[in-house]
């Protein structure tokens, strides 16, 4: 006896590895093969009906080759179990415009024009089955490290060739522990913007050499493989300018007691912290524009400066030239707390306008006004603001 209506039930048993759904087994999961169980079962009890299933194989593809199969053979209703919602709504919204009455399955679809959707609320499953168990709940957390040996680094180095062959190095290293978002996430973000500004500005003096060094944090050390891979350097180098640390929110002690009485709760100011600026040559020149980052650009840093210039620009002293920067190392220093979320966009615009400035006015300088040293007569250049 040939059936009344067919219907047509497209399944996605999920980590099945394919193969009819009616089968149990191993690899779906039970109430899945309970389920196809239960539907055949029913449908047997109707002759009239006749049931199609098809397996779409945990693949999107293969669900909608499925239904578009099941619409051409103008099946009387459909129930479907979506692998994906985005990925089945074409399908479905084409069977529903075949008059194809829909029954969606477990996990829906972006279209509410369906017949019915049959599914379980997590929400209310989830609250009942954990009444009462959340406070007898034990968690035991256990976390691995691991050293690795034998890792490599490399340098980033973009030039911008100037009417000089001598060159300018600004530099950044580009690696970080934690999320780095001072050190030096903020560097390395004012390096970039540097490198596209000056790229769209007329040719410079000098050449300038823009180097995002590997190693700070990792095996080798950028600078100090970049100046033995290019002797040229030693006597073609006029000033190197490091970006370290250069945009980070101060944290400071709260007036609030942290719990269980273990000091005073930390809370990020609304300032910067302030950096200490150093060039090894102390130059009067140098110095004279640093004085331009907290007055005209509102650049936190010491009101003093000295000649110690720690951090990334240790490779670079046997080239024997001017190295200048500010840097800071704050409360989260090498830590956690390192986040991007404390690294302000002003503070990030403010230095990368400053080190524009200082960029230009180097690059224009007389290169003897660079590498004069302490004492060195100088006339300051004057003292408006850009």
């Amino acid at each position: 006896m040939s059936a009344e209506h067919e219907i047509g039930f497209e399944n996605m048993p999920p980590n099945a590895a394919g193969g009819g759904v009616v089968e149990d087994k191993d690899d779906i999961e039970p109430w899945r093969a309970q389920f196809n169980k239960d539907i055949i079962a029913e449908a047997a009890k109707h002759p009239e009906i006749e049931l199609i299933i098809t397996d779409g194989e945990d693949k999107t593809e293969k669900q909608v080759a499925d239904v578009e199969n099941l619409i051409r053979q103008e099946v009387d209703a459909l129930l479907i179990s979506p692998k994906e919602s985005a990925g089945l709504t074409g399908v479905v919204t084409q069977a529903i415009d075949a008059k194809i009455p829909v029954f969606v399955l477990d996990r829906n679809v972006e279209t509410d024009k369906y017949a019915q959707f049959i599914g379980g609320d997590n929400t209310v499953i989830g609250k009942a089955a954990s009444a009462g168990l959340l406070d007898k709940l034990k968690i035991t957390l256990a976390l691995t490290s691991e050293t690795q040996g034998g890792l490599t680094s490399a340098n980033g180095v973009a030039t911008i060739p100037g009417r000089s062959a001598k060159r300018i190095i600004v530099n950044a290293h580009a690696d970080g522990f934690f999320q780095g978002g001072d050190d030096n996430a903020s560097g390395l973000a004012v390096l970039v913007g540097l490198a596209r500004y000056f790229a769209k500005q007329p040719q410079p003096a000098h050449t300038l050499m823009f180097v995002a060094s590997g190693g700070h944090h990792g095996p080798g050390n950028g600078p100090t493989s970049l100046v033995a891979a290019h002797p040229e350097l030693k006597d073609g180098t006029v000033l190197i300018l490091n970006l370290e640390h250069v945009a980070y929110a101060d944290i400071v002690r709260g007036k609030v007691r942290a719990p269980d009485n273990i000091g005073m709760t930390w809370e990020t100011s609304v300032t910067e912290a302030a950096k200490a600026v150093g060039v090894t040559n102390e130059s009067p020149f140098l110095f004279d524009l640093w004085k331009r980052a907290s007055r005209c650009y509102g650049v936190a840093t010491y009101q003093s400066a000295g000649t110690t210039v720690s951090g990334d620009l240790g490779g670079y002293r046997p080239l024997n030239v001017p190295m200048t920067q500010m840097i800071q190392s704050g409360t989260f220093y090498h830590a956690s707390g390192d986040v991007l979320e404390a690294v302000p966009a002003e503070g990030l615009e403010r230095a990368a306008r400053f080190h524009a400035f200082f960029l230009e006015q180097a690059d224009q300088a007389p290169e003897s006004l660079i590498a004069a040293g302490k004492g060195t007569p100088y006339q300051p250049i004057a003292k408006a603001c850009p």
